[in-house]
């Protein structure tokens, strides 16, 4: 009988849910910053950039959809604890039992790390992105591109599209490069590069942008990666931290040091050869 009875509430509670909710969802694997609801309708799957909360009524607990699939979604921690969650928690993007909305503030620095932690296979994940991930995902989350290319935000460049965001100094700028080959019609990200840099003179330098300019600007956008505390790192510093370099590229303003993760992203870092010290980093997967 109480298993009839569970059932019967269960299926109510189900019912209740569909007919109040654009979407619903349940909990089924949480690893590290990364959390997989499964759809309880595939027939409407989650959006990407779609944000998610618990319907317990707590609407401190945000979560962004980063990857979409028809029967589940990752999902982001945009605001509130992980602790918070646990595996079989029901979550939704439309019912709240509060009125009261959840205000996401803008972040305003980045997350204190001891740079000397920081592995190559952190690498693997980059600006909360990572193999497989799709184009749309990086649209949702940092907008539409600050620089209008003529063929409509995109260029080819050795059969590569790029899609270019500039922070609001004009000085720096986020690539997002799509893979060549484009399969059922889904664009994949290829690789992501960040700069940091100011310009004096007639050179380029490094620049803390934490305040102002590409870092600020991926913080206002709730995007928080300890790696960015790299920038500014000297380049004997990065050796120190992560072995010799498997390349080391020379050009005539800068260098790069070239390295592989063990699941193969490879990581590049580039310095000005006047200062040597980190002003870009660059994740190939």
């Amino acid at each position: 009988m109480n298993k009839l009875i569970t059932s019967i509430l269960f299926l109510t509670l189900t019912f209740s849910l569909n007919s109040q909710n654009k979407r619903t969802g349940t909990i089924i694997k949480i690893s590290g910053s990364e959390i997989t609801v499964r759809n309880e309708n595939p027939q409407n799957p989650f959006q990407m950039g779609e944000t998610l909360r618990l319907l317990t009524g707590d609407e401190s607990v945000v979560l962004r959809v980063v990857f979409p699939m028809q029967t589940s979604a990752k999902c982001k921690l945009l605001s509130g604890s992980i602790n918070s969650l646990k595996i079989g928690t029901i979550v939704s993007s439309g019912y709240h039992q509060s009125t009261n909305k959840a205000v996401i503030k803008p972040l305003t620095k980045l997350q204190s790390v001891d740079i000397e932690s920081i592995k190559l296979n952190d690498f693997d994940s980059f600006l909360g992105f990572s193999k497989g991930y799709l184009v749309e995902s990086a649209e949702k989350i940092l907008g539409p591109p600050f620089i209008k290319m003529p063929t409509k935000l995109m260029i080819n460049i050795d059969n590569k599209r790029i899609l270019v965001w500039r922070d609001l100094t004009g000085e720096n700028e986020i690539k997002v490069v799509i893979e060549p080959k484009i399969v059922n019609n889904l664009k994949i990200i290829s690789s992501i590069s960040v700069g940091s840099t100011t310009i004096k003179g007639n050179k380029k330098y490094y620049q803390d942008t934490s305040s102002s300019g590409t870092v600020s600007f991926l913080l206002s956008k709730g995007i928080d990666d300890s790696k960015l505390n790299l920038f500014g790192t000297p380049a004997s510093k990065i050796i120190s931290i992560f072995g010799e370099p498997k390349k080391i590229e020379n050009e005539s303003e800068y260098y790069t040091y070239s390295y592989v993760s063990p699941k193969g992203t490879k990581i590049f870092f580039r310095f000005y050869g006047h200062e040597n010290l980190l002003h870009l980093i660059e994740v190939h997967y």
